[in-house]
Protein backbone atom coordinates (compact mmCIF):
# COMPACT_ATOMS: atom_id res chain seq x y z
CA UNK A 1 0.00 0.00 0.00
CA UNK A 2 2.81 2.43 0.84
CA UNK A 3 4.23 2.07 -2.67
CA UNK A 4 0.88 3.15 -4.08
CA UNK A 5 0.96 6.29 -1.92
CA UNK A 6 4.50 7.12 -2.99
CA UNK A 7 3.81 6.48 -6.68
CA UNK A 8 0.70 8.66 -6.64
CA UNK A 9 2.46 11.38 -4.69
CA UNK A 10 5.42 11.39 -7.07
CA UNK A 11 2.92 11.74 -9.92
CA UNK A 12 1.52 14.88 -8.35
CA UNK A 13 -1.53 13.39 -6.61
CA UNK A 14 -1.55 15.23 -3.27
CA UNK A 15 -4.83 13.61 -2.25
CA UNK A 16 -2.86 10.65 -0.87
CA UNK A 17 -1.02 12.80 1.68
CA UNK A 18 -3.44 12.27 4.60
CA UNK A 19 -3.39 8.48 4.16
CA UNK A 20 0.37 8.41 3.60
CA UNK A 21 0.99 10.50 6.73
CA UNK A 22 -1.35 8.28 8.75
CA UNK A 23 0.54 5.22 7.53
CA UNK A 24 4.07 6.33 8.39
CA UNK A 25 3.42 8.49 11.46
CA UNK A 26 3.32 5.47 13.76
CA UNK A 27 6.43 3.90 12.20
CA UNK A 28 9.43 5.83 13.54
CA UNK A 29 11.91 4.35 11.05
CA UNK A 30 9.69 5.39 8.12
CA UNK A 31 9.16 9.03 9.09
CA UNK A 32 12.28 10.61 7.58
CA UNK A 33 12.23 8.65 4.29
CA UNK A 34 8.54 9.53 3.94
CA UNK A 35 9.20 13.22 4.67
CA UNK A 36 11.95 13.07 2.04
CA UNK A 37 9.40 11.77 -0.50
CA UNK A 38 6.89 14.42 0.51
CA UNK A 39 9.39 17.27 0.20
CA UNK A 40 10.56 15.96 -3.16
CA UNK A 41 6.98 15.95 -4.45
CA UNK A 42 6.24 19.33 -2.85
CA UNK A 43 9.17 20.90 -4.68
CA UNK A 44 8.30 19.22 -7.95
CA UNK A 45 4.58 20.08 -7.90
CA UNK A 46 4.64 23.24 -5.74
CA UNK A 47 2.64 21.68 -2.91
CA UNK A 48 2.20 23.32 0.46
CA UNK A 49 3.25 20.78 3.08
CA UNK A 50 3.95 23.22 5.90
CA UNK A 51 1.52 21.45 8.23
CA UNK A 52 3.28 18.11 7.72
CA UNK A 53 6.70 19.65 8.30
CA UNK A 54 5.43 21.31 11.45
CA UNK A 55 3.96 18.03 12.69
CA UNK A 56 7.29 16.22 12.27
CA UNK A 57 9.54 19.15 13.14
CA UNK A 58 11.26 17.30 16.00
CA UNK A 59 12.17 14.36 13.77
CA UNK A 60 13.38 16.64 10.99
CA UNK A 61 15.55 18.72 13.29
CA UNK A 62 16.99 15.58 14.86
CA UNK A 63 18.58 14.83 11.49
CA UNK A 64 20.72 17.95 11.81
CA UNK A 65 21.88 17.03 15.28
CA UNK A 66 22.57 13.34 15.13
CA UNK A 67 25.67 11.57 14.01
CA UNK A 68 24.26 8.36 12.62
CA UNK A 69 26.21 5.15 12.68
CA UNK A 70 26.47 3.36 9.38
CA UNK A 71 24.84 0.14 10.58
CA UNK A 72 23.90 -1.92 7.55
CA UNK A 73 24.32 1.05 5.22
CA UNK A 74 27.58 2.58 4.13
CA UNK A 75 28.50 5.96 5.50
CA UNK A 76 28.42 7.37 1.96
CA UNK A 77 24.84 6.20 1.42
CA UNK A 78 23.72 7.84 4.64
CA UNK A 79 25.56 11.03 3.68
CA UNK A 80 23.98 11.05 0.23
CA UNK A 81 20.50 10.58 1.70
CA UNK A 82 21.20 13.37 4.17
CA UNK A 83 22.39 15.60 1.34
CA UNK A 84 19.24 14.92 -0.69
CA UNK A 85 16.96 15.43 2.31
CA UNK A 86 18.51 18.72 3.42
CA UNK A 87 18.77 20.03 -0.15
CA UNK A 88 15.08 19.39 -0.75
CA UNK A 89 14.17 21.05 2.55
CA UNK A 90 16.36 24.05 1.74
CA UNK A 91 14.74 24.44 -1.68
CA UNK A 92 11.26 24.12 -0.20
CA UNK A 93 11.79 26.70 2.53
CA UNK A 94 13.64 29.17 0.32
CA UNK A 95 10.89 29.05 -2.32
CA UNK A 96 8.31 29.72 0.37
CA UNK A 97 10.26 32.68 1.71
CA UNK A 98 11.14 31.01 5.01
CA UNK A 99 14.74 32.07 4.69
CA UNK A 100 16.00 31.23 8.18
CA UNK A 101 14.95 27.59 7.78
CA UNK A 102 16.05 27.48 4.16
CA UNK A 103 19.55 28.71 4.93
CA UNK A 104 19.80 26.46 7.99
CA UNK A 105 19.20 23.38 5.83
CA UNK A 106 21.33 24.73 2.99
CA UNK A 107 24.32 25.23 5.28
CA UNK A 108 23.83 21.80 6.80
CA UNK A 109 23.72 20.28 3.34
CA UNK A 110 26.87 22.09 2.25
CA UNK A 111 28.66 20.92 5.37
CA UNK A 112 27.71 17.28 4.83
CA UNK A 113 28.20 17.26 1.05
CA UNK A 114 31.76 18.57 1.18
CA UNK A 115 33.42 15.48 2.77
CA UNK A 116 31.72 13.10 0.34
CA UNK A 117 32.57 15.29 -2.65
CA UNK A 118 28.94 15.68 -3.57
CA UNK A 119 28.91 19.43 -4.17
CA UNK A 120 28.03 18.88 -7.83
CA UNK A 121 24.71 17.32 -6.78
CA UNK A 122 23.86 20.33 -4.67
CA UNK A 123 24.74 22.81 -7.42
CA UNK A 124 22.70 20.86 -10.01
CA UNK A 125 19.74 20.72 -7.64
CA UNK A 126 19.67 24.47 -7.08
CA UNK A 127 20.06 25.36 -10.75
CA UNK A 128 17.85 22.55 -12.07
CA UNK A 129 15.71 21.32 -9.15
CA UNK A 130 14.08 18.56 -11.19
CA UNK A 131 17.31 16.87 -12.21
CA UNK A 132 18.30 13.65 -10.47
Amino acid sequence: MVNTYVNKLMSGDASVLPDYVAYFSSKKEEILPAIDNIIDAANRYHLNVDDILKRFEVEILSVLEQKQSAGVYTERFISERFTHFTTELAIYYLRRGTFSDGFKFLLSCLEKSNPIHNRAYLIRKFFDPYSN
